[in-house]
């Protein structure tokens, strides 16, 4: 049974250590530090609704808003309620930073800048 609690933890340490490549694409780390606080988010909100015994398909959702929550606080686009919340205006401005995203992947060489549009996809993967 141990093995099982300490599952969540291995995943959310496995999927960091498999975005270590993106090192060699980023200037800087800040891509790293938003990708822990969103793994950490995600596995925190799992490992939550594990110990209140939620079904599956409620801690997949969980999870999913949770890292919706995450994103909206970590890539705020101005219209949100009480900084974490998202709003119509919030998902507009997420569509604006993945088209933003194509446009920087076009634009930058290997060693790009820590620019939103890219940090958001980071994070979001």
């Amino acid at each position: 049974m141990t093995g099982q609690r300490n599952l969540g933890l291995i995943a959310a340490v496995a999927t960091v250590l498999a975005s270590a490549p993106l090192s060699a694409i980023f200037q800087r780390w800040t891509w790293l530090v938003q990708s822990i606080l969103a793994v950490a988010l995600v596995a925190g909100v799992a490992a939550l609704l594990r110990l209140l015994r939620a079904p599956v398909w409620a801690q997949g959702l969980g999870m999913s808003a949770g890292l919706l929550l995450g994103l909206t606080w970590m890539f705020p686009g101005g219209g949100e309620l009480l900084g974490i919340l998202p709003t119509p205006s919030t998902f507009t401005h997420f569509g604006d930073l993945l088209a933003g995203s194509l446009r920087d992947m076009r634009a930058y060489g290997v060693e790009v800048p820590d620019t939103e549009p890219l940090l958001f996809i980071t994070v979001l993967g």
